[in-house]
């Protein structure tokens, strides 16, 4: 979502004419499709290769942790506006596995990566321009947008980690935190968590009309952009407040 630019308002159920170009192909099948070249930049990062051939420099991914835990509170934004605004008790019980996991078992991972990496409590968040651009696209897609909006900016989010972590956890790193970063983000409660966002998104989108797939796939394009700049911010030592 550009910056400024609102969401409809109101929740996409598919009101009006479906679409016809979809046929058989699912919604994120065709989003994926229709986005491949901002996906192939994205997945070929700098800081993805660096963690896949174990040559990044641990200040880099020190300074890498403390920029993915100050995004933890956002991501619980997301998902807790996702869960207030899913159509039943099923998908919010659902939704609700995902945000246990992300304030259990990924807390515990980064509190005992920066012990590990001797990292005081004042240096364990951080942020700068770079990193906000997704702090924001987050928290305005779940204050002012739908349940399946929502949806898609968690989905460009992880299954672009899924995709990456399952790729860079064939050739495990020597080093184990960023190990166990790689392995925590390549299966188990995450894949399952992120599998199931993708079948929800396919539900809801077998009967949206042309409008409603385009704001999602804008939506998706645009985490995929934030993701690459987020990333960047790794290389970047000066920070802002959180």
């Amino acid at each position: 979502m550009e910056s400024g630019r609102p969401c409809s308002g109101k929740a996409i159920r598919g009101e009006g004419q479906a679409i016809g170009k979809m046929g058989s192909t699912n919604l994120t099948t065709l989003i994926l499709e229709r986005t491949r070249p901002v996906w192939n930049d994205v997945i070929e990062h700098r800081f993805f290769n660096e963690v896949a051939t174990d040559t990044i420099d641990s200040e880099y991914f020190v300074r890498y942790l403390a920029v993915e835990y100050s995004f933890i509170d956002t991501a619980a934004i997301a998902l807790g506006h996702a869960i207030a605004k899913a159509p039943s008790f099923k998908e919010r019980q659902k939704l609700s596995h995902g945000l246990y996991s992300l304030v259990t078992d990924q807390e515990t991972f980064f509190q005992n990566a920066f012990r590990a990496f001797d990292v005081p409590e004042s240096s364990r968040t951080f942020r700068n321009a770079l990193a906000n651009s997704l702090h924001q696209l987050f928290l305005q897609t779940a204050s002012q947008c739908s349940y399946a909006e929502i949806l898609a900016t968690i989905f460009g989010a992880e299954w672009l980690y899924l995709q990456w972590c399952s790729n860079a956890n064939r050739t495990p790193s020597a080093r184990t935190v960023i190990r166990e970063w790689v392995a925590l983000h390549s299966g188990g409660s995450f894949e399952e968590h992120v599998k199931w966002v993708r079948s929800q998104l396919d539900s809801i989108g077998s009967a949206l009309n042309d409008v409603e797939i385009s704001r999602l796939q804008h939506l998706f394009e645009n985490t995929l952009n934030a993701e690459s700049a987020f990333h960047d911010a790794v290389y970047q030592s000066a920070g802002i407040e959180d």
